[in-house]
């Protein structure tokens, strides 16, 4: 069953849709189109959408494809800034103490680390078991893509917050910076 909006932003994608097709003097979408164009684009927040419809009603030469229309949202999302990570590690109020199994050692916990997301622990990448009695506690059983019999194993698939995560943007940006300085040591070297 394809993912939808919330009424109100398919009223709101819906005169942003219209905007398009009158601007770059097309006629009206089909109620087809109109619902491929929303199905396709359902994971893009609206705010953001908006920002990508404004850039290509001034830039665009013809109404946009789907893959248009994300590019166009894709590089609004660049544009924008990070937001700032605040209250992540929170200070607890009175220790907690584990102990080490084995060891008898006692560690003090003096701290509490919240994520954005706690479906992928703002990795980007939501883990599932595929099969019976997970492994591990925080999994849930999702069917993964093999049309075959196999045996049980876990899989990942990309998390909804991927491009909306504060710390997955952080450090795409941070490893896409050390790449744009590996490649420069690089051509430096041969030179």
């Amino acid at each position: 069953m394809p993912r939808t909006r919330p009424q109100h932003e398919v009223e709101r994608f819906g005169r942003l849709m219209a905007a398009l097709t009158t601007m770059k003097r097309r006629d009206a979408l089909s109620d087809f189109d109109m619902r491929v164009y929303e199905a396709e684009t359902v994971d893009i927040p609206l705010p953001l959408l908006t920002t990508a419809v404004d850039t290509l009603l001034k830039t665009s030469v013809w109404f946009p494809t789907v893959a248009e229309l994300r590019e166009a949202c894709d590089a609004a999302r660049r544009a924008l800034p990070l937001p700032k990570v605040v209250g992540q590690s929170l200070r607890l109020s009175a220790p907690l103490e584990v102990q080490v199994p084995g060891s008898g050692q006692r560690i003090p916990i003096t701290r509490e680390w919240r994520y954005h997301c706690e479906a992928c622990s703002d990795t980007g990448w939501k883990s599932w078991w595929c099969g019976e009695d997970p492994l591990k506690p925080w999994q849930e059983r999702g069917r993964c893509q093999r049309e075959t019999e196999h045996l049980a194993h876990e899989w990942v698939a990309e998390c909804q917050c991927r491009d909306s995560n504060p710390s997955v943007l952080r450090k795409r940006e941070a490893q896409a910076r050390m790449a744009a300085q590996r490649q420069a040591a690089a051509q430096e070297k041969r030179r």
